[in-house]
């Protein structure tokens, strides 16, 4: 059973496990940035390659980190409209992706979420 997955995704996946099972709020938004980042990355590279699965199950990952951070979202927060707003606009561009590949679009994608990380890094410290 464990032959049939990706060496990369399954090292990726207890790693992932093992951060958000000892983090704060605020350090799993980051996680979640940063694990979607990787993903849109991934996705990038493979497509870069013709690996047409890869980049369609990278994808989809960050669609569901996407959502994850509209699902954290506090709603009392101020920020909270101009979040949901900027999460959904990169969702919108994660899924178009999967029908017509858009590099240009991802990498700013990657940028928002550079930029957003590094924010959510300094309200943190």
């Amino acid at each position: 059973m464990l032959a049939t997955r990706d060496p990369f995704s399954a090292y990726r996946s207890v790693a992932f496990e093992a951060q958000v099972a000892g983090s704060r709020p605020g350090e799993l938004v980051l996680l979640c940035i940063e694990d979607v980042s990787a993903a849109i990355s991934r996705a990038v590279w493979a497509q870069a390659r013709d690996q047409a699965a890869v980049r369609r199950s990278s994808l989809q990952r960050a669609a569901n980190g996407l959502a994850a951070l509209q699902l954290g979202v506090d709603r009392d927060s101020p920020l909270a409209d101009g979040l949901l707003t900027l999460y959904s606009a990169m969702a919108r561009c994660v899924t178009a992706s999967l029908s017509q590949f858009d590099t240009g679009s991802l990498a700013r994608v990657v940028q928002d979420l550079h930029d957003l990380a590094e924010q959510f890094r300094a309200n943190l410290a």
